[in-house]
C-alpha cells in the first residue's frame, strides 16, 4: 500500500531538508523512480518543505510524462527539480520579484529632488489659492448681508403698512438711536449695541475702517474711517450694521463743506491754496455701513465693508463712489469675476501728494 503524502500522516513526513536534497539527487528524473521503485513526490507550503514516498510493487512503473510537458517538463514552473533554487528562496524570505523590484525603486537624491520641486510648487501657489478662498468667502457674506438688510427693510414696510415706503422708519423725529433698536427687531438672532457702548457683545466695535482708496490726510498721510459715533446691530453670524440719520425724513436736504479730491487722492485745493469744497442735495433718508466679519481684519471698505444710501423706496450707491467701496458692491451683486476694487494701505503708511 502506498504511503500517504503531502500533508497526510506518512510514517516519512516531515524529513529534514538534508535528506530531503539526498532523495532529489537520487531519485532525479522519472527513469530512476522506476529502478528504485520511488517516486518522489514534492509539497510546498509557505513556511516548510515536505517530500513523501509511494512504495509500488517491483515492476511498478512511474509516470511517462510527455516530452517538454507535464510535471517534470523544463517549461513547467512547478518542476520539483528545477524549481528547487526558486523554492528554496522563498523559503527564506527571498523571491525573484522583490529581487525585479529594488532595481526599479528611487533613489534617496531623487525622491529629496521630487520633495523640493514639490516644496518650491506650493510655496508659489498656496498663498493665491489662500487669498482667493477667502476672498470667495468674504464675496458669499456680502450677498448674504446685503439681502438680509433689503428684507428686513421690506419687513418694517409691512409691519407698518407702507410697502416701498422707508420713511416711517427713518422719520425726522427719530434718532439714530431709535431706528437702530427699531430695526434690530427684524434681524433674526441680532442684538443692539449702543454708540460707544463695551457692554458684553459690543466690545471691540469701535474700530477703524480704511477705504477703498487711498485719500490725503495732512501732508503725507492717509485718511481713515470708523465704526465709533454708530448706533449698531450685530447680526448672527458676526456681521456688524451702523446706522445713520439724515434727519430729512427721506426729504431732500443740502450738505456742504465736504473735501474735494484729485483723481490721484491727494487734496484739491483752489487758486488762493485753500482747500477745493463742495456742496451736494441729497435725498437719502440716512445710510447703513456694515461690515461682514465685524472686527476682524482688513476692516477696508470695498473688501469686507461697505456703505449703502437708505432710500423712500430702495437702498442704493453711497454718495462717495471711490471711497465706500461701491465697485466691489456693484461688481458683487451682478456677478463678476474678480470683483473686489480697493487699494491695499496701512494706517500710518506715507505718501507723496
Amino acid at each position: 500500500m502506498p504511503i500517504s503524502h503531502c500533508g497526510g500522516s506518512g510514517i516519512l513526513r516531515g524529513l529534514t531538508r538534508r535528506f530531503y536534497k539526498a532523495v532529489i539527487q537520487r531519485c532525479g528524473a522519472p527513469k530512476k523512480c522506476l529502478r528504485h521503485n520511488i517516486i518522489a513526490r514534492f509539497c510546498f507550503t509557505r513556511r516548510h518543505c515536505e517530500v513523501g514516498f509511494s512504495v509500488g510493487r517491483r515492476g511498478t512503473k512511474c509516470p511517462s510524462p510527455q516530452v517538454g510537458a507535464g510535471r517534470y517538463s523544463g517549461d513547467n514552473p512547478n518542476n520539483p527539480i528545477k524549481s528547487e533554487a526558486i523554492q528554496k528562496k522563498r523559503f527564506f524570505g527571498f523571491h525573484p520579484q522583490n529581487d525585479r523590484a529594488k532595481k526599479v525603486a528611487f533613489t534617496l537624491a531623487e525622491v529629496l529632488i521630487t520633495l523640493g520641486i514639490i516644496g518650491i510648487v506650493a510655496a508659489m501657489t498656496l498663498p493665491t489659492l489662500i487669498n482667493n478662498y477667502k476672498e470667495q468667502e468674504i464675496i458669499t457674506r456680502v450677498k448674504k448681508t446685503y439681502t438680509t438688510i433689503a428684507q428686513a427693510l421690506e419687513l418694517v414696510q409691512a409691519a407698518y403698512e407702507t410697502p416701498g415706503d422707508n420713511s416711517i422708519l427713518f422719520s425726522k423725529e427719530k434718532s439714530a438711536a431709535e431706528i437702530t433698536k427699531e430695526l434690530s427687531k427684524y434681524f433674526s438672532g441680532a442684538r443692539y449695541c449702543e454708540a460707544g457702548a463695551n457692554a458684553d457683545g459690543c466690545r471691540n466695535l469701535n474700530y477703524k475702517i480704511k477705504y477703498a482708496a487711498v485719500f490725503q490726510s495732512g501732508s503725507n498721510g492717509a485718511l481713515i474711517g470708523s465704526m465709533v459715533g454708530y448706533p449698531r446691530i450685530v447680526l448672527n453670524n458676526g456681521a456688524v450694521l451702523g446706522i445713520v440719520t439724515s434727519g430729512s425724513g427721506c426729504a431732500d436736504y443740502t450738505v456742504s463743506g465736504g473735501t474735494i479730491y484729485n483723481p490721484d487722492g491727494s487734496v484739491q485745493t483752489n487758486p488762493d491754496g485753500s482747500v477745493a469744497t463742495w456742496t451736494q442735495t441729497r435725498n437719502n433718508c440716512g445710510i447703513i455701513i456694515f461690515d461682514v466679519n465685524g472686527s476682524r481684519l482688513p476692516n477696508q471698505f470695498g473688501y469686507d465693508a461697505y456703505q449703502v444710501n437708505v432710500y423712500k423706496n430702495k437702498i442704493g450707491a453711497s454718495n462717495w463712489y471711490e471711497a465706500y467701496g461701491d465697485a466691489s458692491l456693484a461688481n458683487i451683486l451682478a456677478g463678476r469675476k474678480n470683483p473686489l476694487v480697493y487699494t491695499k494701505y496701512s494706517e500710518g503708511d506715507e505718501f507723496e501728494w
